[in-house]
């Protein structure tokens, strides 16, 4: 490497180091360890790719998380290359799956999703997400559950591991990193993890954390997370759902709502559902019982 690359590779500024360590609270934005002196200021997508050194594509990791990263990494939060088996997928699941991936790439930030019960919309929403973090369209991914319940079931370790082995995801020998958000949101945690679950009543009493999350995820890594709100026929009017979908898509988030019916018991429509824009209005797909907004 000659002298110029070596200088145009490493963020040598005092204040811009500062500014990095300072945005990690001190923590290696890999394992969470304190960072001590000579702690790296790493490269979220190898520089052999961008060619750049901006700080706000950086991250702040301890010396031995850097040196065990290599450039085969690919995505804003190290997510490595792997495969989908896409035919493991029931038809509704699959249009679900390529409808939600498509508007993110197109920029939509809001969309809605109608499968019917128990037709794998969790596994919907879990290999969507790694395949967006795969493809570098988002940073992390979040499912928001009505209850603690349905939070958990999304996250258990058993039911994530049979996921990915359905569909052939083998890109996780230790387990897939999931952070189910159990009481305040810790918002050095938030960012370590790809999967973040969390209920809806704990992301609406805390969500200026969620707000900074969001707006620090994009700083780091030049591209939103994406959130999962599930069973959203469950959510009443007297609930600040839809307020907290909107401080989170107005933040930069994607924001896709995924339910089994578009109207409650009550045939009002569902909380949130306005933050669909006319211009997208509902298409049917009645043959895989999809709708998408």
């Amino acid at each position: 490497m000659t002298n110029r690359q070596d200088k145009e590779r490493f963020l040598r500024s005092p204040e811009l180091r500062a500014f990095l360590y300072y945005s990690a609270d001190g923590h290696c934005q890999s394992c969470g360890a304190e960072l001590e002196e000579g702690w790296h200021a790493d490269h979220i997508i190898p520089w052999s790719v961008t060619q750049r050194t901006n700080v706000f594509e950086m991250e702040a990791l301890c010396r031995r998380c850097n040196l065990k990263k290599g450039a085969s990494m690919i995505g804003p939060n190290n997510i490595p290359s792997f495969e989908i088996s896409e035919e493991a997928f029931r038809v509704g699941q699959r249009n679900a799956y390529l409808t939600i991936i498509d508007r993110v790439r197109r920029g939509e930030r809001y969309t809605a999703v109608v499968l019917p019960t128990r037709y794998g919309k969790t596994d919907v929403m879990r290999v969507v997400g790694l395949r967006l973090l795969r493809d570098g369209l988002v940073s992390q991914f979040m499912i928001m559950a009505p209850d603690k319940i349905l939070r958990d079931q999304s996250t258990r370790e058993d039911k994530v591991a049979e996921c990915l082995r359905r569909y052939g995801i083998s890109a996780f020998p230790g387990g897939l990193p999931v952070y189910p958000v159990e009481n305040r949101p810790s918002l050095n945690k938030l960012r370590l993890a790809p999967f973040l679950a969390i209920t809806t009543q704990m992301a609406n009493q805390h969500l200026s954390t969620l707000v900074q999350w969001v707006d620090h995820t994009i700083n780091r890594t030049g591209v939103p997370p994406v959130v999962f709100v599930d069973e959203a026929h469950t959510n009443s009017n007297e609930n600040r759902w839809g307020d907290t979908m909107g401080r989170l898509g107005d933040a930069g988030a994607f924001i896709v709502l995924m339910t089994a019916t578009p109207y409650r018991s009550d045939n009002n429509p569902i909380p949130g559902f306005d933050l669909i824009p006319e211009s997208t209005s509902l298409l049917g797909f009645p043959e895989a019982g999809l709708t998408q907004g």
